[in-house]
């Protein structure tokens, strides 16, 4: 469904700044790397990077990724089975830690070929406190706009993007997957595959991280009082 709200002005352009801002940082190596002379290949990066130009791919290309909270390759990396996206069991309750311990601000991930993260990286940037991935979920008419000045372009790529948060198939498990043989009253079983949280796995590395490292901690520790002994032996003179 195509917006009819009129986007101020202000916010398309604010879209805008971003995206050439992030285009011509990712241009800016690519044509240092160029030899002299070599114009052909110089004007053909030149218009890969116009924003129309690498929104159209971007938005081909990013079908080949998947933003997931649960990803399947930390069990192993060659399984092929299915990543998830969920906010966790919130039935658990807070006896368990888990990823519904994290209320719904889980910082997902991004799972599918390498060569096409940097469309994640284009998704993730921030307009006004939201990612341009907020954006094209919501059908934003700003964003489209930014995008192109033929609103039936500009919705069919925001819906490729917002495809992202979409599941990819029916979900399976992988022989190289962990799975665990869960009995059932009576006879029978249900075969489990857990999955690796990955995104609480993250907001724990994170919180370890600054607690540890964070110009904070650095500076209690130059604040705390030395021992005793530790003191008196600094205090004192060498032999």
């Amino acid at each position: 469904m195509i917006s009819t709200v009129e986007p101020s002005k202000e916010d398309v352009t604010a879209i805008q700044t971003v995206i050439n801002q992030f285009l011509q940082e990712r241009l800016k190596p690519k044509l240092d790397k160029l030899k002299e002379g070599e114009e052909e290949k110089r004007q053909k990066r030149l218009e890969s990077h116009q924003p129309e130009a690498w929104i159209a791919d971007a938005a081909r290309r990013v079908g080949h990724l998947q933003q997931v909270t649960h990803a399947i390759k930390y069990t192993h990396p060659d399984a092929k089975g299915t990543s998830l996206r969920s906010p966790g069991n919130t039935a658990a309750g807070n006896a368990l830690i888990a990823t519904h311990t994290l209320n719904g601000s889980a910082t997902p991930d991004v799972v599918g070929n390498a060569g096409d993260l940097d469309v994640y990286a284009f998704l993730r940037l921030s307009v006004g406190g939201k990612t341009l991935l907020d954006l094209a979920s919501e059908s934003n008419p700003a964003l489209a706009e930014a995008f192109s000045s033929d609103p039936e372009t500009a919705h069919v790529w925001m819906h490729a993007f917002a495809s992202l948060l979409d599941p990819k198939g029916q979900p399976s498990s992988h022989k190289l997957a962990k799975q665990i043989y869960w009995p059932l009253d009576g006879s029978g079983y249900h075969l489990l595959a857990p999955l690796f949280p990955t995104s609480l796995v993250h907001r724990v590395y994170n919180r370890i991280h600054e607690d540890r490292f964070s110009d904070a901690t650095k500076a209690s520790r130059k604040a705390r009082p030395l021992p005793a002994m530790e003191s008196e032996a600094k205090a004192g003179s060498p032999r």
